[in-house]
């Protein structure tokens, strides 16, 4: 039996109020710089909450876990917020796992 395997994208879109990353695919150590510099970027170029929607995502390793808490990090110096949207469960598990669950409420 062979599993599908969904390509990494990412992509970075202007809401109102704030600004949504929407990923796919495998997220890991040769993917989640793209990510970073996504999260980055919308945390120097816009105002209100960044939103990453997690739903297409396969695949979350450490380097993932890295980038989000990088960037939550970063925006809460700013008074701002990282909200995390549509966490698959096993997603959501890597997440409480690797950085405890109140670091990502209510996604987690």
């Amino acid at each position: 039996m062979s599993v599908a395997v969904i390509p990494f994208e990412a992509s970075l879109s202007p809401e109102p109020g704030g600004t949504r990353i929407n990923v796919s695919g495998e997220v890991d150590l040769t993917t989640a710089p793209r990510l970073r510099g996504l999260l980055g970027q919308a945390t120097r170029s816009a105002n209100g909450p960044v939103e990453v929607d997690l739903g297409s995502v396969s695949f979350c390793d450490a380097s993932c876990v890295n980038a989000l808490v990088g960037a939550r990090t970063a925006l809460s110096s700013l008074g701002r917020q990282l909200v995390l949207l549509n966490v698959p469960t096993q997603i959501r598990r890597v997440l409480v796992l690797a950085s405890g669950r109140t670091l990502f409420e209510p996604a987690c």
